[in-house]
Order: structure tokens, then sequence, then C-alpha cells
């Protein structure tokens, strides 16, 4: 009876073996009977019903090289299946360029976590609060001072470090739109301030701007009134429509909010804003007139003029309005709005007054210049 001794297969009789010969390097296939016993020959194999020779259910890893030419030795041991650790796994990181002795393997397995690991898991839970707390704007500077300030001791390029393992980073600004419109029938009032974007206390100076959402409704107006000395934002309006009355909504507003604190405003308070028809009406001039409140308006064309209000403008749109589109309307921004103006002025730190919100600067400004009682006046 022939026998068929190609690579692919062989038909055999029921209980025949077949087993690569180990003499030479031709790859011949050589029959032996079921009872016969092996001297010097391979692992043996038995044909399937069809008569092909299979491997036998031992699992193999390929020592084969990755694209990259190299693989860690953590992503090649969570591929291997469950029987294949230990020695095996250090055979096939060494066919993969990683060599690595059975003892180094088992001490990694059993190696307890390092003291910078731990404390980098601890940070990161830590940066990542941060960052989701202030509106995932927050950039390394920020993030750092606020940890600072919960008692939280790291170094900035440590926070720096995490973040860019956490895939956190701070908003950037974009361009912006310009929507002042100048009216040429109207007297403007002298710019006051000179580009001079500093004030001793609350309620010397403030200035004014307003900006537009685009939502699905239409576009909604957003005008804000910011004090100079602590950067709070005073006062605010959202509408439809870009008339008079927005931005009267939001110098009302700021005046009643001062009013309620205690601190009204008054007499030599300064009012800034850019040369817009809104600001330069006789509805908003008569407004200030009566409140006491002097005019100041920049030249025509220039936003430097009121570049304050252009930056503080420009954080609405970064941290609020770009990140939270699109809009369905009016009320979607304005109870927006109302979030982030609390948020801006109670929890929001600011570079330019020390790092600290704008309510916590105001706070410790009075606490240091009120007026302190008599010794003896309350007895």
């Amino acid at each position: 009876m022939p026998w068929n001794t190609s690579r692919s297969g062989c038909r055999l009789r029921p209980g025949c073996r077949v087993r690569r010969s180990t003499l030479g390097n031709s790859g011949s296939i050589t029959a032996h009977n079921s009872s016969s016993t092996s001297h010097g020959f391979g692992r043996p194999r038995t044909p399937s019903c069809g008569g092909r020779t299979r491997s036998s259910g031992r699992p193999r890893l390929s020592s084969r090289p990755s694209s990259s030419g190299r693989r860690s030795a953590r992503s090649v041991y969570r591929r291997a299946p469950a029987g294949v650790r230990g020695q095996p796994i250090c055979r096939v990181l060494t066919g993969h360029g990683l060599k690595i002795a059975t003892s180094t393997y088992y001490a990694a397995r059993k190696r307890a976590p390092s003291a910078r690991s731990v404390r980098d898991a601890e940070l990161k839970t830590q940066i990542s609060r941060v960052h989701a707390d202030n509106f995932s704007v927050y950039g390394v500077r920020k993030v750092w001072r606020q940890l600072h300030r919960e008692g939280i001791p790291v170094a900035r390029c440590t926070v720096a470090r995490l973040m860019r393992d956490l895939g956190l980073q701070g908003v950037r600004r974009g361009r912006g739109i310009r929507t002042t419109v100048r009216d040429d029938g109207h007297d403007r009032a002298d710019d006051l301030l000179q580009r001079d974007f500093t004030a001793s206390r609350p309620n010397e100076r403030w200035v004014a701007d307003f900006t537009y959402v685009a939502s699905w409704s239409g576009i909604v107006y957003v005008a804000f009134v910011v004090d100079v000395f602590s950067r709070a934002i005073v006062g605010w309006s959202a509408a439809t429509s870009k008339r008079a009355k927005l931005v009267l909504d939001a110098l009302d507003m700021a005046l009643w909010r001062r009013d309620r604190a205690g601190d009204p405003a008054g007499p030599g308070l300064i009012h800034h804003s850019d040369a817009g028809s809104q600001y330069t009406s006789f509805a908003f001039t008569a407004h200030l007139l009566e409140a006491g409140i002097d005019a100041s308006i920049g030249t025509v064309g220039d936003a430097l003029d009121n570049a304050l209000m252009e930056s503080q403008i420009g954080l609405y749109k970064t941290e609020l309005i770009k990140p939270r589109k699109p809009w369905h309307g009016l009320p979607d921004v304005e109870l927006a709005t109302a979030e982030w103006v609390d948020w801006f002025n109670n929890q929001r730190l600011h570079t330019a007054i020390g790092s600290i919100p704008p309510h916590e600067h105001e706070t410790n400004y009075y606490a240091q210049h009120q007026p302190q009682p008599a010794a003896g006046a309350n007895a």
C-alpha cells in the first residue's frame, strides 16, 4: 500500500502517527505504527480524519518581530494565553528583542508600585477634578495655583507632565468678530482712561461692551459691565436685539448689585465703553447722568481703547460659548451665562489680581480699608 509522504499530510491506517524526522533538514515525514516508540524523533503528530496533520493543542506564540521591531513586555504578556506565562513569555520577549531573565520577570510582577507612581495616581485624580470643576478651561498654570490654594503641594512641571498624560489642556482663544457700529449723529464723551486699565478701589472704573452668540433660533446678544479693580462682572444682560435697552439692562444690574451689597456706586465712577451707537445714545447717556456716573468712550475703530473688555469677552467666548455649542436660543444662553458669571466672580483665578477670585480680592480690600470702630464704642 503506497504511503503519501508530502508535507501537506498523509494517508495512513487508523492508529498510525506521523513524525517529522530530526535526521537532516529535508523536512521529510516518516510513518510509524502507534505501538512504536520514539528514538531521537520529534514530537509525534496525529493526522486528522482527512489525512492532514495538526499540531498539538499547546498554544504557540509567534517569534516574528512586529512591524515596529519591538514590543513592550506588558503588551506581549497581556496578549499571551493564560497557560503561556513565566518562562515561555521570557523566550517570546527575547525573540522580540527584549532580553529578560525569568527572575527579572517575576521580580517585576511582584514588585510594589513606586512612591512616584502612587503619588502620580493621587495627583491625577485631583488634577482631573480641578480641571472639570472649572469648565475644563484651566491650563497648567491655573490648575497648579488652584491645587496650592487647596493645600496640595506640587511642582508646576509635575502638573504639566500629568496633564499631558491625561490629555488635558486649557482653552485657547480664537479670533473674534467686531460688533461695534458707530453713530456719527451722536456726540461722544472723551476717553477718560487713555488705556489705563487700573483702579485703586472698587467702583472707581467700570468697562462695558457686548458680544453675540449664534443659536438655532437666531443671534443672541450679551452685554457685560466689569469692575476694573477686581475684574468682577458686576452686571450683564442678554437679548435678541442690540438696541440700547441691552446695555441699559446690564448697567441697571450693576448698580442694583452694588447697592444690594452695601457698596453703592456713585459720583466719581467712570463708565468706559467703545463708540458703539448703544453707548452714545441719548437714553444711555441720560441714565449715566442720573446715576452720577462719568461717561468715557474710546476712539472709533481702535479696540485697544477698550482692551480690557475685549479680553473679558474673549474669555466668555473661549470658556463657555465655544465649548458648549450649539446653542438653542435665548433661554439656553441666559442660563449658561448666569452659571458662568457666578463661577467667574467667586471661583475663577485671575492672574492680574494675584491669582485669586474677584470676590475674594474685593473682600480683602474692604477688610483692610473699612474704618475700625473705636475701642469701647459698643460697650
